[in-house]
Parts: structure tokens; sequence; C-alpha cells
């Protein structure tokens, strides 16, 4: 009777160890949403617009209906050399789009307690399909605003995968 219970267990735990929802702690309830991906994308940076080639990854999810969430969200500028990781701390999902709002608390060149918003999109196909997800720029903003789904401007990733359950 025991192995019968074993079984889908472990599949459960492969399958969200793949995705990487594994690494949020588990809480009482069901999440109202996950998020998860990585990649990577070119995009413009600075007053000269210089196109700079960044990386991502993160895994977040929402624990209530006021937008309280938690995860982790890695971010590099590869370019100039910059990294960022934040603490998830509020996520909104609209459609195909979720933003996630964090506090930096490691960085090379901003300090712990600064706050960014991003905005992603699912392009609602596997990880084959012709068009890849997109993501915006780390925006300057208290992490609070995510909740009020700012219109970012969002880049083609150049490979890479964003998942929105």
């Amino acid at each position: 009777m025991n192995q019968l219970l074993v079984v889908p267990l472990l599949a459960a735990m492969f399958v969200g160890s793949a995705i990487g929802i594994t690494s949020v702690p588990v809480v009482a309830g069901s999440p109202l949403h996950y998020a998860s991906g990585g990649g990577f994308f070119a995009a413009p940076e600075g007053a000269t617009g210089e196109i700079n080639d960044f990386m991502f990854a993160f895994t977040a999810r929402q624990l209530d209906a006021l937008g309280n969430a938690e995860g982790q969200f890695q971010h590099q500028n590869l370019t100039k050399g910059h990294w960022l990781h934040l603490d998830i701390i509020y996520m909104k999902v609209v459609g195909d789009d979720v933003w996630l709002g964090g506090v930096v608390t490691e960085s090379n060149h901003l300090p712990p307690g600064e706050t960014r918003i991003v905005r992603l999109r699912d392009n609602g196909e596997e990880h084959t399909a012709p068009h890849a997800d997109m993501r915006s720029k780390l925006s300057n903003q208290p992490a609070g605003n995510a909740l009020s789904s700012p219109n970012l401007a969002l880049f083609d990733l150049d490979g890479g995968n964003i998942q929105i359950r």
C-alpha cells in the first residue's frame, strides 16, 4: 500500500525539480500561480542605447489574491559584468504575462534592499516554439508596483523558456 503512494510522490518531485519549482518552500494552501523559467536576450542599455546581452533565471509563486509571493530571480548583464539576486515578494498574472516585484539581496552593483520589477510573457508553447517568450529589462520601481501591471517594454528571448501556470 505504501508503495502506491511513493511512486506518485517521487514522480511529482522529479517533475517539480525539472521545472525548478522545488526551490520555493512549501506552505499551507495552494498557490494561485506559478511562474518559472530562464533565458537570454539582447536589449539597448543606458543613454547610448548600446546593445547589451542579458541572462536570467527565476522561480516564483503567488501565495494569495493580494499578490504576495515568494521566489528567486537571478539577473546578469553579460556585457557590463553586472549581476543581482532578487527575493520575489509580489507577483501578478494577467493572461500570458507575469509581473514580479522583488528586493535585491545580493549584487555587484546595487545595494541590498533596493527594489526592482520585471515583466515576463509566456508564448503559451513549449520550448520548441518558433517565437520565443519575452522579457522586460529590470525596472527601477518599488516592488509593489508589480501589482499595477505597468507597461514595460518586452524583448524577444534569443533562447530559453518561460512558463506561467
